[in-house]
């Protein structure tokens, strides 16, 4: 996603979101962190959010070296591991060394992260976030990471711009985005809602963020490939999104779905 006309010096920002399944060092092997940062180069994008990086604190460390080399800085929230994990979650927010950026929030309960930018004379607050499926053990804190994001929004919304990306795992069909007497109609490649993309929409109106996700030219595409389920079908997702404040929307270009980054980037979600 381009970003026009962000401020008399930068005149776009690009932001790249992917949800890359696990990118930490095995067996003293870096491939993928590397990968990773020298594609965020290569496409010139002064923002990335990735979203189950499967750091530890090791990890996270590693890759903000490797970043730094190509000319970023890192912020990262990692999961506490258990004995045997090969890790799971993570966020991470990478942001051009060139701009002006500081961590402010890291969530108490995990894969939630925020770092402000400052952008010309504008703040810009960024947050990376990570919600797991209604089928993982750690689903039940779900409902206070929301709450957390709620108040983070409400919070941010007064001192600056947002910006809110990550893989959610929810559907939110074609529920519109809205904010005042302002709505911006929604298309998508899957027509499925469930009950936390209903909350999570409603929760962006009220917060007047719009989700990006569908409402230009580009419908709305599957950002997981398929899958069999329990069931035994093959189904796909539309599970990562970005969502601006409501005053940014005049300043962004069309969403572009990058599903060459599954095989680059070994994930199962496209950018």
């Amino acid at each position: 996603m381009k970003k026009e006309q962000a401020s008399e010096c930068v005149k776009e920002l690009k932001v790249l979101v992917c949800n890359v399944h696990g990118i930490r060092q095995r067996r003293g092997q870096e491939d993928r962190m590397v990968e990773v940062a020298e594609e965020a180069k290569r496409q010139k994008r002064q923002i990335v959010v990735l979203t189950e990086t499967h750091f530890d604190v090791a990890d996270s460390i590693r890759f903000g070296e490797i970043a730094e080399k190509n000319g970023y800085a890192c912020f990262s929230v990692t999961r506490a591991m258990k004995r045997f994990d090969s890790g799971s979650g993570g966020v991470t927010i990478m942001v051009d060394l060139s701009m002006r950026a500081k961590e402010v929030r890291r969530s108490t309960l995990e894969d939630l992260i925020w770092v402000c930018l400052e952008v010309g004379k504008e703040k810009l607050y960024v947050g990376g976030v990570y919600l797991v499926p209604n089928t993982s053990s750690r689903a039940d804190k779900v409902r206070n990471q929301l709450a957390e994001l709620e108040q983070d929004l409400a919070l941010y919304r007064l001192d600056g711009r947002v910006l809110v990306a990550g893989d959610w795992n929810c559907k939110v069909g074609e529920i519109a985005s809205e904010v005042g007497d302002r709505r911006w109609t929604r298309r998508n490649v899957s027509d499925t809602v469930d009950t936390r993309g209903k909350h999570i929409m409603g929760m962006m109106n009220a917060a007047q963020m719009v989700v990006l996700n569908g409402i230009r030219d580009t419908i709305a595409q599957y950002t997981c490939k398929p899958w069999q389920s329990a069931e035994g079908d093959s189904r796909q997702g539309v599970d990562d999104y970005i969502a601006v404040s409501a005053d940014m929307i005049g300043r962004v270009s069309e969403l572009e779905y990058q599903h060459e980054l599954r095989e680059l980037f070994e994930t199962d979600h496209s950018g």
